[in-house]
């Protein structure tokens, strides 16, 4: 009996010590306004979760956000929480529902085509991980027809959940990235409107490579031996307020109301 108490005791602890979205709604795990020059990546969710690690640090600058300051990306460099006890706001949710807010600015002028990882985590493709894509729309005659942006969860469709965005490309827009994991759907939306969703056709598992904000820390890390100029998939420009939470919202209005 006394052996049995211990055991509740213990996983009645571990409990209290994990983020109890699932059960009481979402639950904001990290939240990076990059307003702090001296912290640039601080993490003002209670959680702690700061982008200490800084890949190609010359490569980021900070600029004029949506709100305050933001975090400006050339391409080749990228933030992540990860430190020697691997402390990533995502291992937590494993096959759990989660929502991706964020503001992002494109630098049309030197962005290129192809892919261009905003807030990236674990290996898109498998069963492992997300990732936030945005691509740069050109036309045959060069000019510059708005951009794509696609969220991937897991092993679901690239192109499932991609929405364009014609208007104002070069300025700032609102994306959102829901994964509803009782549902297994994976949901976009831009400027607070709904305009894409896709199958999550496997359930999404916690990932050993941390989130990376720039890029994908599993490409330039691991497939590639560190060489973060051959990806290619680096993001060119400027992203501000980004928000990761515990939970499937719909509303970009309860997303910004989350603190």
């Amino acid at each position: 009996m006394k052996k049995l108490s211990l055991v509740l005791a213990l996983l009645m602890a571990l409990c209290l010590c994990l983020p109890a979205f699932a059960e009481e709604g979402p639950v904001l795990l990290a939240y990076y306004t990059f307003d702090d020059a001296e912290n640039l990546g601080k993490d003002s969710s209670a959680y702690g979760n700061d982008l200490i690690r800084v890949i190609n640090p010359d490569g980021i600058s900070v600029v004029e956000g949506h709100v305050g300051t933001a975090a400006c990306f050339g391409g080749a460099s990228g933030m992540t929480p990860f430190d020697d006890a691997n402390n990533d706001p995502m291992d937590v949710y494993g096959n759990r529902s989660f929502t991706i807010s964020f503001w992002a600015k494109v630098d049309l002028e030197n962005a290129h085509t192809g892919n261009m990882r905003v807030v990236d985590q674990g290996i898109n493709g498998s069963a492992e991980g997300f990732t936030n894509v945005l691509k740069k729309n050109v036309a045959e005659d060069g000019a510059v027809t708005g951009l794509t942006f696609i969220a991937v969860t897991g092993g679901s469709d690239w192109w499932g959940a991609a929405a364009t965005v014609a208007e104002d490309p070069a300025g700032w827009h609102h994306y959102m990235h829901v994964y509803d994991a009782e549902n297994c759907t994976v949901t976009t939306y831009v400027d607070g409107v709904k305009v894409g969703e896709a199958y999550a056709e496997e359930e999404v598992v916690a990932s050993a490579f941390t989130l990376c904000i720039g890029g994908s820390w599993a490409q330039w890390d691991w497939f590639n031996g560190g060489n973060r100029d051959v990806t290619g998939e680096g993001f060119i420009g400027a992203v501000d307020e980004i928000k990761i939470i515990g939970g499937a919202v719909h509303d970009a209005a309860v997303v910004e109301a989350i603190k």
